[in-house]
């Protein structure tokens, strides 16, 4: 009764003003009696109604009290000039969408109205509630915790090799060549390094012992223990063991020790570790007899993928390991047993795409059905126990790294009923036996993943919390993959990195992607398959990349993706980037000139903090440089354990100090700096050395330091994330008005761009790899030009994974249109 009094008061107060009423007895009667007949009815809807949504119910009652109020009374002297009740709701409807809001069935124009007044910070807005940001609300994500292995601080210049960061090992797999002397030793090294030679290859042309060259070179497992192993005594021995069990190495690794025996160029092929997995016990959960294959027995499965291509192929790789479980693939993802969530955090509208999935499958849980709900990907490793304490009914909670490792992830799950959080560091770039061969989602084209996780620190990028550090697979592994592709009949892979250039840079010794890409070229062309990746970053993509591609056009598509994210030097520097807009078109200028038909994509991030109007338009200026084919383009997101999201401005006041925050390594180091440079200032200014400050000017000095230390005290307090702790200090965050009206802008630029790009291919004949039946023209198929563009024509299924030289009749912005000629 006293919320609906408080409603009768605010309903009464509006009219007052809206109108110029000086009563509305008939709506306050009317109030009043609605309380009293629904009291005991609809109360309980009523409170919930009202602490969720309270401003539909006051708009409500705002326009039953304009409706229903009677003509306000005139003032003594004054004249009635055709005052109507019509009048005065009309007024009322105006004043409302001055406020920013709109009583119902009111007028596009009253809308309108409405929406510009939103977007009018000065305007107060008539609101019981903020209005939720479009592209998410740095405030609220910022302190936020972010879960698992790699949320770790790391200091700056600290490495960042797996190695180093997974723990638990506890034996290594290895293979080795035994060969006399150190020189030859070096060699086989760097024609490894080169991907010039096949490990196995090599071990059983040149290996000196006979044992292991008669396997390919394999030993088998070793460990660190100081006793002689008789298994591999006379393989590895025991000093030769211990040397290299004492090197930090990581599958794919090659190392050299030495023992009496000789030389030993030793290759690591797989770590043997103590998953970090934290079960939670499930009250009344009761365990099952025998093992996880007879748990998973007639059992059905369902995969729901979101997110880019990396999670793709991991989804490929979660579902090969579910077949090799014993499970079936559902015919109906609301009726499957196991539900797996592959989910994606880079943008907030990706991470809360979760929650509606996990919704359903949670209610069949509580409704007692046999579901096993499993989160997977990277929204599971930002959140991890957060997401399980969110949404209890979820059984798993596992990261990228973990796709490999599914097997082991589900055991407790599904034999104890309990809870797992796998979201500790780990080796992703492995391939543990059979059960994991991915389940390809098309017969014709393949992902074939090249290196996993990122070394790079943008600050607004979440994906070195979530995706690690990076891990580059054996050249060995990769080829092999590539060709087994090939005699399966697949007609073209996809090599995937999150920096593709900078592939085997963390590996020992260090490989470089364009030995790979050779190497790949070799044994794609004799399987008569196309080759592309993705994607590449312009700070490690080399002259040498672009050679191959040009050297083996073939078989390597001349297709770049390489994102750009932003055209103004400044803003690139606050993303940590690590080029300027001269270094981006220097390498552009390289592709054009090789590669002079190339088709070129870029990423563009609007709206970041510190983006000024005049650095947006040097982004627009870089697209008309370049003229993109394609271009993804998104408003900035900020992203719980990123340095971007916790800006708010207070680098202004490092800045009217003087102190260059990137000099410090440690917060307290800034601090320091910070008190110093004040203190150099106070001695200045009392020495009658102001440098030009006066009275007011000194203020802001003063008020300067104080919001540098508080902002100190924030970047101390913020939860570890794999970012420094000095990063989390910037300008201040970008509107989402001005968000919103620079995305269009980019948009249709883009937008322009790819459309003449498409025209170039009018009148021309292009061989087109056809991938699948077009599901809006059944009579059509569609297939991909060289240059990666999607082609649709008329005919059948007995196409599919076949090239059709088609010529172009129709150029839209993304497609193409052709008519067969072969």
């Amino acid at each position: 009764a006293q919320r609906w009094t408080h409603v009768c008061s605010r309903t009464r107060a509006y009219a007052v003003e809206l109108d110029g009423c000086r009563s509305l007895p008939f709506v306050t009667v009317a109030c009043s009696l609605a309380c009293l007949i629904l009291r005991r009815r609809l109360e309980p809807w009523l409170k919930r109604t009202m602490r969720r949504r309270p401003a539909p119910l006051l708009l409500a009652f705002a326009a039953a009290a304009t409706a229903l109020a009677p003509t306000p009374r005139r003032a003594r002297g004054t004249t009635r000039v055709g005052s109507t009740t019509e009048d005065a709701t009309e007024a009322s409807q105006r004043w409302l969408a001055d406020q920013g809001l709109v009583a119902p069935g009111a007028s596009s124009e009253l809308h309108a109205t409405a929406r510009k007044a939103r977007r009018n910070k000065k305007t107060k807005a008539l609101a019981l509630r903020p209005k939720k940001t479009r592209w998410g609300d740095a405030e609220r994500v910022r302190d936020l915790p972010v879960e698992g292995g790699w949320s770790k601080t790391i200091d700056r210049g600290a490495t960042t090799a797996a190695a180093d960061v997974v723990t638990g090992e506890t034996a290594r797999r290895v293979s080795q060549i035994l060969v006399a002397t150190a020189g030859v030793a070096a060699e086989l090294r760097s024609a490894l390094a080169a991907a010039k030679a096949d490990f196995g290859e090599l071990a059983t042309a040149m290996s000196l012992c006979a044992v292991s060259a008669a396997d390919g070179g394999s030993v088998g497992w070793v460990d660190s223990r100081d006793d002689e192993d008789p298994a591999t005594q006379e393989l590895l021995p025991r000093e030769a063991r211990l040397e290299l069990m004492a090197t930090p190495l990581k599958p794919g690794d090659v190392a050299v020790v030495a023992s009496t025996k000789g030389f030993h160029v030793v290759k690591v092929d797989d770590i043997m570790r103590d998953l970090d997995l934290r079960r939670t016990p499930r009250k009344k959960a009761a365990a099952r007899d025998g093992d996880l294959l007879d748990a998973c027995a007639g059992k059905t499965y369902a995969i729901v993928t979101m997110g880019c291509q990396m999670n793709a192929a991991d989804s490929e790789r979660l579902e090969g390991g579910l077949l090799g479980l014993g499970l079936t693939e559902a015919e109906d993802a609301d009726d499957a047993n196991v539900v797996v969530l592959n989910t994606c955090s880079i943008r907030e509208h990706a991470e809360t795409k979760v929650y509606s999935h996990v919704g359903p499958q949670a209610k069949r849980k509580r409704n007692g059905e046999d579901v096993t709900i499993v989160v997977a990907g990277c929204v599971a490793q930002q959140e991890g126990a957060r997401l399980l304490r969110r949404a209890p009914e979820v059984d798993v909670v596992m990261g990228p790294q973990y796709a490999n490792r599914l097997a082991d992830v589900l055991e407790g799950a599904m034999l104890r009923g309990e809870q797992v959080e796998a979201t500790s560091a780990s080796y992703g770039a492995l391939d543990h036996a059979a059960g994991a061969t991915p389940r390809r989602g098309s017969a014709v084209a393949a992902w074939v993943t090249v290196a996993h996780g990122c070394n790079e620190r943008c600050t607004y990028c979440v994906v070195p919390n979530t995706r690690g550090v990076e891990q580059s697979r054996s050249p060995e592994d990769i080829l092999a993959e590539i060709d087994d592709l090939g005699r399966r009949g697949y007609r073209e892979c996809t090599l995937l990195g999150q920096n593709v250039d900078a592939y085997g840079r963390d590996m020992k010794p260090r490989r470089r992607f364009s030995d790979l890409l050779e190497a790949v070229a070799d044994v794609a062309r004799t399987r008569d398959m196309r080759v592309r990746f993705v994607t590449s970053h312009p700070r490690y993509i080399t002259d040498s990349v672009v050679d191959v591609v040009a050297k083996h056009t073939d078989v390597l598509m001349p297709v770049f993706h390489m994102p750009a994210q932003s055209g103004d030097d400044d803003v690139l520097k606050l993303m940590g980037r690590g080029y300027t807009a001269e270094r981006y078109l220097r390498v552009i200028a390289k592709i054009r000139s090789a590669l002079p038909d190339a088709t070129i994509s870029g990423d563009f991030i609007v709206g970041c903090p510190g983006e000024s109007d005049a650095a947006f338009e040097k982004t627009l200026k870089l697209m008309d440089s370049v003229e993109f084919d394609a271009c993804m383009t998104a408003a900035y997101s900020p992203r719980p354990g990123t340095p971007m999201a916790h800006w708010d401005g207070a680098s202004a006041a490092f800045a009217a100090l003087g102190v260059d925050l990137t000099r410090s390594t440690t917060v307290d180091g800034a601090r320091t700096a910070v008190r110093g440079a004040f203190r150099a200032k106070a001695e200045a200014r009392l020495s009658d050395k102001r440098d030009g400050l006066d009275d007011d000017s000194w203020d802001g000095v003063v008020k300067a330091k104080a919001e540098a230390l508080a902002a100190l005290d924030r970047a101390d307090a913020a939860p570890a994330s794999a970012f420094h702790a000095l990063a989390g200090v910037g300008p201040a965050q970008c509107p989402d008005e001005v968000k919103e009206e620079r995305l269009r802008r980019i948009n249709e630029r883009a937008n322009a761009h790819a459309k003449k790009r498409s025209e170039r291919y009018l009148g021309r004949v292009e061989p087109v790899l056809v991938e699948s039946r077009n599901t809006r023209a059944p009579t059509q198929v569609v297939g991909r030009t060289r240059g990666n563009k999607l082609v649709f024509f008329e005919g059948g299924l007995d196409l599919v994974g076949t090239v059709v030289d088609c010529r172009i009749v129709e150029a839209n912005t993304f497609s193409l249109v052709g008519e067969r000629t072969s």
